[in-house]
């Protein structure tokens, strides 16, 4: 009679660990497949200085990447406060399936230019995993907008580099 009680018992331990780690691994998933992202937004130029007239690639995006080739991020933008203070918006810009883009920008005038993106919200198109990161189908990535960076634009051209 002992013996049937500590296999009922041993039983009944069994069945409820076994549904509370159901009920968890559950609940996780269900979690991970609502809701929202931060995004970290990213500018940045190259060259940097550059020289009046000399074209500067200006690179942009996020952080996170998508699911295939086909997907982009959509309506990026890029604003350049010139050194007189006017402002110009580059864009809208979709980047590629890694979370980037970029665009060639030449200033015309001598001075210090301020670079900054922004990411405008929108929904993941399709799951990703990378890295343990999972970003599941529509999950709202929302909007970030980059630190500011300095262009400087130089009177004098850069040198390129000179093969020999």
């Amino acid at each position: 009679m002992q013996k049937i009680k500590t296999k009922t018992l041993t039983t009944i331990i069994a069945l409820i660990l076994l549904s509370s780690m159901a009920i968890s691994a559950f609940s996780i998933s269900t979690a991970n497949a609502q809701g929202s992202l931060k995004t970290y937004a990213y500018v940045g130029a190259t060259p940097n200085p550059v020289g009046v007239g000399q074209q500067t690639v200006i690179r942009l995006g996020i952080t996170d990447q998508l699911a295939a080739p086909r997907y982009g991020w959509e309506g990026l933008k890029v604003t350049i406060t010139h050194p007189d203070g006017t402002n110009e918006t580059l864009g809208p810009f979709r980047t590629d399936a890694t979370g980037g883009s970029y665009t060639i920008y030449t200033p015309t005038v001598a001075g210090n230019y301020t670079l900054q993106s922004f990411f405008p919200q929108q929904t993941n198109p399709a799951a990703i995993n990378s890295n343990g990161l999972v970003i599941p189908t529509g999950a709202t990535m929302l909007a970030s907008s980059s630190e500011s960076v300095i262009l400087s634009v130089q009177t004098e051209p850069i040198l390129s580099y000179q093969t020999q």
